[in-house]
C-alpha cells in the first residue's frame, strides 16, 4: 500500500497522513497490512480477535483519515469538510 502510494503520488503514506494530522493511523495501517499479507498466504490466525477490536476502536479515526486523503489527492482540497461534518440539504 505505501510503495504504491508512493508512486503514484511521489510521497509516502506517512508523510501525507503526517501532514494532514492523521499521523497515529499509519502504524496501525501497516499492521493490517502485515497481517492481510500473513493471512493470504496461509496464516489463517494472523487476523484475530486483538486485530478486530483495534481496527473497530480506531474506525473512526480511520475513516478521517482516509477522506483528508482522498480530498488531498483526488479533489486538491484537503480542508474539505468529511460528508458528515459539511452542509448537506438531507
Amino acid at each position: 500500500m505505501d510503495r504504491l502510494y508512493g508512486l503514484l503520488f511521489e510521497v509516502s503514506l506517512q508523510e501525507d497522513l503526517s501532514a494532514l494530522g492523521h499521523a497515529s493511523i499509519y502504524p496501525h495501517l501497516m499492521e493490517i497490512q502485515r497481517r492481510r499479507n500473513e493471512f493470504v498466504h496461509g496464516n489463517a490466525e494472523a487476523i484475530d480477535d486483538d486485530l478486530v477490536y483495534a481496527t473497530v476502536e480506531k474506525l473512526h479515526d480511520v475513516q478521517e483519515a482516509w477522506v483528508a486523503l482522498y480530498n488531498k489527492r483526488c479533489t486538491g482540497n484537503a480542508k474539505a469538510p468529511p460528508v458528515w461534518k459539511g452542509s448537506s440539504p438531507f
